[in-house]
């Protein structure tokens, strides 16, 4: 059976079971990763609501940034069928502009690019 087909046969994964799986594998390979997890809190009736404090233009941002000279790799992590929102959208394209060497790329990776994934990060 095929790497693709064995993933493709998983049940689906959360994006946070995936990013998991991306900083996992990127450090076995030698990658820096950031990853700012959002913080819960509380509005003033009590509802539990969970966000990433950013300030600035932060909104959106992604979801990792690796990096292993001379690679710099830019990451929003969904799960299949998932896209950017409207916010993540501006950062892509903007970053995607931005891009000046091979080396700075810009993703948005899925479950089931598994093997492209693994490629990338050798």
């Amino acid at each position: 059976m095929s790497r693709t087909k064995e993933i493709s046969s998983l049940p689906p994964i959360t994006e946070r079971e995936f990013q998991g799986m991306i900083i996992d594998y990127a450090r076995l390979k030698g990658w820096r990763c950031a990853h700012f997890r959002p913080a819960r809190l509380l509005d003033k009736d009590g509802k539990e609501r969970w966000r990433t404090p950013v300030e600035a233009d932060g909104a959106g941002w992604f979801d990792l940034v690796l990096v292993r000279p001379p690679f710099l790799y830019f990451v929003e992590c969904k799960r299949d069928g998932e896209s950017l929102s409207p916010k993540q959208q501006i950062w892509y394209d903007l970053l995607l502009a931005c891009r000046s060497s091979a080396y700075i790329r810009v993703f948005v990776w899925h479950p089931s690019e598994w093997a492209e994934i693994e490629e990338r990060l050798e």
